[in-house]
C-alpha cells in the first residue's frame, strides 16, 4: 500500500479539526523546518503496511493541543499532558490510515520518540513526509517503512 500526501493531509485535516477545531494547511517550507522545539509521537502498523505513522510537532502546539484536549489553561499543562495529547494525535491519524488498508492489520500503543532524526532507535526508512501548519505551528506527519514483520520496540 502507498499512501500519498493527500491520504496524510486530508486524515490529518480531519483529526485535528475534530479533536482541536483547528484548521489545518500546507506548509511549503522544507519538512521540519520551524520546528525547533519538537516533540514526536508514533504508532507501529503491522500487517497490510509494516511501519510507523509519526507526529512531529512545536511544542507550543502541542501545548495547544492538550489544552484543547484536557480543557486546561496552557500553563497547567505538564508533560505527561504533552505525550498524552501527542501520542493520542498519533493513535487517532494511524488509526485512520489503518482504515485504508486492505488487509487486517495491528495499530500498536502511542510512544514519545526523539523528535530528530536518528535519535529514538527507529531505522526504518522514511517513505513520506508531509509538512503542515496549525495555527501557524509547524506539524508534521511522517511515515517510516520497515520490512515486514520487524517491530521496534
Amino acid at each position: 500500500m502507498h499512501f500519498t500526501e493527500a491520504d496524510i493531509f486530508g486524515l490529518t485535516e480531519t483529526v485535528v479539526g475534530a479533536v482541536l477545531g483547528l484548521p489545518i494547511e500546507t506548509d511549503a517550507r522544507p519538512p521540519t523546518a520551524g520546528c525547533g522545539e519538537a516533540l514526536e509521537s508514533g504508532v507501529d502498523i503491522d500487517g497490510g503496511w509494516h511501519g510507523t505513522v509519526a507526529v512531529r510537532a512545536h511544542s507550543q502546539f502541542v501545548r495547544l493541543a492538550a489544552s484543547i484536549m484536557f480543557r486546561i489553561e496552557p500553563d497547567a499543562v505538564g508533560p505527561d499532558d504533552l505525550a498524552d495529547a501527542l501520542g493520542e494525535l498519533a493513535n487517532m491519524i494511524g488509526g485512520n490510515l489503518k482504515g485504508l488498508l486492505s488487509e487486517p492489520s495491528r495499530l500498536s500503543l502511542p510512544r514519545m520518540a526523539a523528535a530528530r532524526e536518528g535519535e529514538g532507535g527507529d531505522t526504518a526508512a522514511v517513505c513520506l513526509r508531509v509538512a503542515m501548519l496549525s495555527d501557524g505551528l509547524p506539524i508534521e506527519v511522517i511515515l517510516r517503512e520497515r520490512t515486514a514483520g520487524l517491530v521496534n520496540a
